[in-house]
């Protein structure tokens, strides 16, 4: 694997200055991203007492933004929005701002950078870092599902340089095109970048950059076909025409392309399951089905010669269902006799 570049981040420098990273005789790192192959990595220590301060200013904010009610007015919205995203010096804008649904989540916020002709759906947790070189980018016009993960930060796989939670973190930025879909639960990984107008099917993860124009779904998030057949085709692909759709092959004839809906994100997925022809009812098997045991369904709906003692215990049991009605008038005549015969008996005492 090729090497990458690797940067540290003094957090007591004012311009963020990139000094060189110290390896301690550790191996050489290796992104943990395998589809980030071009990203930059840089390094930054989370437990230093700076970035500590300005998570703790950014929860204080981060917990004013998700209690606000739904009653506030735009200019309060935009104003919380933006001194939840800036830095000190330049909070308190209130300049056009995306359409973001509380509950929202960042670590730092300062690198979040989002268009505010896009919309972030609720229960979405951007974890950024304070690097500028490593932000999260979302374009104007898309849509970021419902508790959608986009993540910048990642720890080092050498527990040597890991240090628990008191050595450096790594940070790539992500940077989500214009126009794009994200699915509702989807898991952006650092390093990554979705191109413009791609779709992201709900639930995937996000582990290599997507062309534009293409959708992409599952995990790991895989291209699976272009929006349109107009659109360019992404280098390194190829394509074949199913059911009027250009999609992604492999060059293998026996895989069968993901089929995902068009027109919605809602989870929804056709074209997975087999259709059963003649289906049973539910509850009612067909005949000669096998049953858990090994015994088809006349077995166990019948005489059960498999086994006896259920063959014994129906024998017996069903003639008592006839009985049931007297055993229990009988019952209700002794526990009233029982009572009348008490009452007599303690009359008789007292009078």
């Amino acid at each position: 694997m090729e090497k990458h570049e690797m940067e540290t981040v003094d957090p007591n420098a004012s311009n963020a200055m990139h000094l060189s990273r110290e390896n301690h005789g550790a191996p050489a790192y290796h992104p943990p991203n395998p589809g980030a192959a071009e990203a930059t990595w840089h390094t930054f220590t989370p437990s230093h007492d700076n970035h500590r301060s300005l998570r703790k200013r950014t929860a204080m904010r981060n917990a004013t933004f998700n209690a606000q009610a739904p009653s506030v007015t735009l200019h309060e919205r935009r104003q919380a929005w933006h001194d939840l995203t800036s830095s000190t010096a330049t909070a308190g804008s209130t300049t056009e701002a995306p359409l973001v649904r509380s509950p929202f989540y960042v670590d730092y916020g300062i690198n979040v950078h989002v268009e505010p002709s896009a919309v972030i759906d609720r229960c979405c947790c951007f974890q950024d870092c304070p690097l500028p070189q490593a932000g999260i980018w979302v374009g104007g016009g898309t849509y970021v599902g419902v508790g959608v993960v986009m993540g910048t930060v990642t720890m080092e796989e050498d527990w040597r340089r890991r240090k628990g939670v008191f050595g450096p973190a790594l940070a790539a930025e992500v940077r989500i095109g214009r126009e794009c879909i994200v699915g509702a639960g989807s898991i952006i990984l650092p390093g990554t970048t979705i191109g413009d107008g791609s779709v992201i099917g709900p639930g995937s993860v996000v582990t290599s950059s997507i062309p534009a124009y293409h959708v992409a779904g599952g995990n790991p998030a895989k291209p699976i076909k272009k929006v349109a057949l107009d659109v360019p085709d992404a280098p390194g692909l190829q394509y074949k025409m199913h059911e009027g759709q250009a999609v992604v092959t492999d060059g293998s004839p026996h895989q069968e392309p993901l089929a995902l809906p068009s027109g919605d994100m809602t989870g929804s997925v056709s074209n997975v399951e087999p259709k059963v022809e003649n289906e049973t009812p539910f509850g009612e098997p067909e005949p000669g089905t096998p049953h858990m045991d090994g015994r088809s369904v006349e077995d166990v709906n019948g005489d059960c010669p498999a086994n006896p003692v259920g063959r014994r215990q129906t024998t017996v049991m069903a003639p008592l269902r006839g009985k049931d009605v007297k055993v229990i008038v009988l019952d209700v005549l002794m526990l009233l006799g029982a009572v009348v015969g008490g009452w007599v008996v303690v009359h008789s005492v007292l009078y």
